[in-house]
This record gives C-alpha cells, structure tokens and sequence, in this order.
C-alpha cells in the first residue's frame, strides 16, 4: 500500500479568503485571535450538541420495537464505532492534511453579518433535527402519519445542521479550496478507517474459520495448568474449561482473534513508521512474532482465569480480570516487541538504535511516567473487585520514573506565578463539581467503607496517604508532562524540543485539552479542565504554573470529598 501523495502547496494569497485581513498588517494579531475565539467557540459548540444530542436520543432501545424502520434505527449506533475507526485512521495516515490546515488557516475563518447569519440557521436546523427526532424516537407514530416524510425531514435537517455550521466558519470558496487540497488523503484515510470497521464488523462472523484457533487455545491453556492440579477438566465440543467451582467457554471473542487483529494494526502502524530505519525484508518477521507471542499471551489469559477464579475469587475472575487482562497482556507484548525488536541489530539499522552516551531522552522522559501510571493502574485493576488496594503501588513506580528522569526537566518544573495557578485550579474544581456525572453516593461510600473494613490500621493508613500524594502530588506532575509538557508541542511539530516551551497554536491547544477529556472519560468537566491548565502554562511559559493548578484542583476536590462526604469527587 503506497501512502496519500503529500497536497501541492498553495501560495499564502490563495489560502486567504477573500477581504481576510493580511495576518502581516496592522491589527492581523487580534484579527488571528478574534479568529480563532471563533473558532474555538464553534468546536465547543459542536462538542455540546452531539453530547446533547447523544445523551438524549438512545437509538438502541428502539430494536424493541417490532416496526421495521424502528429496528433498522435502532442499528444506528454502529456509525460512532464507524467515526470512530475513520477518526483513527485519519491519526495515523492523516498526515499529509496538517500542513494544510496549518499556517495561516485562521486567516480563513470568516467574520462578517453573512457567517452570524448561517450560524442562527444552524440553530434552527439544529432544533427542527431535535424535536423531529424526538417525535420519531420517543414514541409510536400514527398509523396515518408518513414515517418516510419524516425521516426525510429528519435526514434534511441533519444535513442542514452541518452544512450551516460549515458555512458561519468559512464562505463555499474556502472550503471548495481546503478540500481540494485534502481531498486525496482525506479520502485514503476514510477508506482504511471504513475498512478496518468493516473487518471488525465481519470477523465475529467467521466463526468457522476461528473454531480451529479457540480449539487450540482451549487445549493450550489445559496444558499450562494440567501440571499444578488435577482437577481442571475439559469438554472439547462444548469448549469448556475449568473446574467444579469456575468454567469458561472458550468462545470466538477468546480464540485469540481479537487480539491479533489488534497487533496486526499496531505493528502493521510501526513498521509503516519506521520503515526508513527497519531492515526489510527480514523486518517483516516481526509481524509473524508478534502474531504468535500475542495469540500466546492470550491461551495464558485464558489459563490464569481459570486458575484465579477456581482457587482466588471468581468474582475477581469474571470481573475486573476477564475485562482488563486481555488488554494488559496485548500492551505487553505490542510495546515489548517494539522495544526488543528496537534494539536488535538484525531488525533495526545500527545508526537509528543506539544513542551515544548521555544522550537526552526527552520523550521518555514526558512521556514514560503516565505509560507506567496507566500500565500498573490496569494491572492492579484487573485484579482489583471494589477499590484498588495497590493503589500505592501506581504512585511509587511513577514516582520512580519521575526521579531516573530528574535531570531532563531542570529548571521546567519550576512554577512561576503559582498565586494565579491555583486561582485557575481553584476554577477547575468548581467547574468539575457543576459538570461531572451524578453518582449514588450511598454506593461510592458503602464500597468506600467495605474495602477499609478489610484492612488494618496502619494499612488504611498508608492507602490514604498514598491516595492522597497520588492524587495531588504525582497524577499532576505525571499528566502535565505528558499533556502540557509533550503533547501541545508535539502537536506543532514533529521535533517537540524544537518547540519552544508555552508555544501556543489553536490546534495544538484544543485537540491536547480534548484528549486530555477523554483520558478522564468526562469529556465536557476533563476538556475545561484541560483548557485551563493550558490556560495556566501558556500565561507565563511555565509547565510548573500548570502543574500547581493541576495539584490545587485536585487539592480542593479531596477538601471538598472529606468534607461533605461525596467520595465519587475523589475516590
């Protein structure tokens, strides 16, 4: 497969739109922000739509209605997934589209009576999609009513929706122009994502094909256990294993499939990128390792499940572990092939992997303590039912990252208007108590109280101390150097300690503040709050200016759990 030919660059005066102002005059600086507040403005406002949107209209429970246009809707929750994998692709293959919406794209973005215009017609459009929606989905149409009518006015309206919001941010011209630019990888990458959704959509199908492999897993996983103990029993035509007090069907979604179609994508990705410093042919062999080692990895899964829910805990066993493990377990071989085969002179050209000596390393040095903080969390968690007892654990291999990598932050971690940081962490907390999920708060403290009650004294203790340096001390540190630190650098350039700390661009601020909202699975509360921890490093330059906001937040948001007694703002 030969990548998207890179888009012909265009001439800074074809990219403007017509009557933009030259960023070069007087006033292009405020004319840039005013654009991209604009900008920012109609993210968010699309952002809260389709949370609305979404959050209101649940189109799967319309499968319980017997009407066949009301069970072919209720299918409909598939196109996030589809969104989903095109957004993936348009990740990895989608390069060759920043360079064309980079530069001086904010010059485009219009500002005249014309764009106010479209955006009060997305509005309206906006409202005919919701009530029309709500008058398909939320009950029984009349029999006399027309229900292709009004999923065509249905339809309309949606389609209107986006082309208004398109048109309030830039005139026909403009976007006739970006898309021919982007038109060729922008299309490669839809069609990679639309395949890999359709792959994933047809391979459950397969089963017949798979039946071989979870046979093989099944006895494999027999294998491993059958020398500790005798009373593991298997039923190879029902695909049972286990014993009187735990069985697993080995089922298609265990064969091992799954797995490899994941470290097929995630090596296929690695030997695109580092296609310039691997060896080929011979680097085609670390596709058909990998494949093995992770088809392995998940007969042992398979192993340890029964083994920990027959002589530990089913409980254990069928939750957290089944859930994480097989996660676990491909994170572990995916990014080890990578660092074996990383350092293997047989793979890997001898010039790209070996750094002299006391060479920086600097993205390890970001990036390294969250991949441990998130690794050890679903390790633990995966043997955790309530809440995690190794939750210590997290915050000591972290906090060992951080002091191997001490010397390459220097001076960076240094805040240098603390007083502000913690007035915008101090806003943070607030606006996370206003916006995060209501939770049964009877719930949070009955398990709060049940995972103390198994504990000692001076183990309660040391739970709550370590929650409380993890929480305010480390979490902090560790995700601002990975957000903050790395990521709204990386995002400008490829080398991002060429990028001088605090730069600030609208790309790299928002996409960074939404992602960071979606690491914390509340995407509105954890995308404010990555807007003012952003907010609070670009005012000065300072990482540490975020840093302190970051620790003041969760600060207050502890304060505030101890004190009222709602554990879910914490625990």
């Amino acid at each position: 497969m030969t990548p998207p030919p890179e888009p012909a660059d265009v001439s800074a005066e074809d990219e403007r739109a017509p009557g933009a102002a030259d960023p070069s005059e007087g006033g292009g600086e405020r004319a840039s922000f005013r654009a991209g507040l604009r900008l920012g403005a109609y993210a968010a406002l699309a952002v809260g739509e389709i949370t609305l949107f979404f959050s209101r209209f649940d189109t799967v429970a319309l499968g319980e209605d017997p009407s066949g246009w009301r069970r072919f809707a209720s299918q409909a929750y598939v196109l996030s997934y589809l969104l989903l994998a095109v957004l993936t692709a348009l990740a990895v293959f989608g390069r060759a589209l920043w360079p064309s919406l980079r530069g001086n794209s904010l010059s485009r973005v219009r500002d005249d009576v014309r764009g106010h215009v479209f955006l009060v017609g997305h509005l309206i459009a906006f409202g005919g999609l919701w009530a029309s929606s709500a008058y398909l989905f939320d009950s029984p149409l009349p029999e006399h009513v027309s229900v292709g009518g009004w999923l065509l006015v249905w339809g309309a309206c949606g389609l209107a929706s986006v082309v208004l919001w398109m048109l309030g941010l830039f005139r026909a011209a403009t976007l006739e122009r970006l898309y021919r630019r982007v038109a060729r990888p922008l299309w490669f990458a839809v069609g990679v994502g639309v395949a890999a959704w359709v792959a994933g959509l047809l391979t459950p199908r397969l089963w017949d094909l798979w039946k071989p492999l979870s046979r093989a897993t099944l006895w494999v996983a027999y294998g491993l256990l059958r020398p500790f103990t005798d009373v593991i029993e298997v039923y190879p035509d029902e695909m049972f294993i286990g014993s009187s007090e735990f069985m697993v069907q080995v089922v298609a979604f265990c064969s091992g499939y799954q797995g490899i179609g994941l470290i097929w994508v995630f090596m296929g990705a690695y030997l695109w990128f580092f296609r310039n410093d691997l060896r080929f042919p011979r680097a085609w062999l670390i596709l058909i390792f990998s494949t093995v080692l992770v088809w392995c990895a998940n007969a042992v899964r398979i192993a340890a499940l029964v083994a920990i829910g027959t002589w530990i805990d089913g409980d254990i066993a069928s939750g957290g572990f089944h859930s994480k493990a097989g996660w676990v377990m491909f994170c572990a071989v995916a990014l080890g092939t990578v660092a074996l085969t990383r350092r293997m002179d047989y793979f890997t050209r001898r010039e790209s992997t070996h750094a002299q000596p006391g060479a920086s390393r600097p993205t390890a040095a970001y990036l390294l303590p969250l991949l441990v903080l998130i690794a050890v969390t679903m390790v633990t968690g995966a043997v955790a039912v309530g809440l995690d007892a190794w939750y210590g654990l997290r915050v000591v291999l972290a906090g060992a990252v951080l002091l191997a990598f001490r010397r390459e932050y220097g001076s960076a971690l240094r805040p240098r208007g603390p007083a502000v940081a913690i007035l915008a962490g101090a806003a943070v907390a607030a606006g996370w108590l206003l916006l995060m999920p209501a939770y049964d708060e009877t719930a949070v403290t009955a398990m709060l109280d049940e995972h103390l009650a198994g504990l000692s004294a001076l183990a309660a203790g040391a739970w709550w101390m370590a929650r409380t340096i993890g929480f305010v001390i480390v979490v902090p540190i560790v995700e601002e150097l990975a957000f903050r630190g790395y990521l709204t650098r990386r995002l400008i350039a490829y080398d991002f300690t060429e990028v001088p700390p605090g730069s600030f661009t609208w790309t790299s601020f928002l996409v960074s503040s939404v992602l960071f909202g979606v690491l914390h699975q509340a995407l509105i509360a954890g995308t404010m709050a990555g807007m003012l921890f952003a907010w609070a490093y670009y005012r000065r330059s300072s990482l540490g200016d975020a840093i302190v906001a970051h620790a003041a937040a969760n600060g207050l948001l502890a304060l505030y759990a101890v004190t009222t007694g709602h554990w879910s703002a914490w625990i």
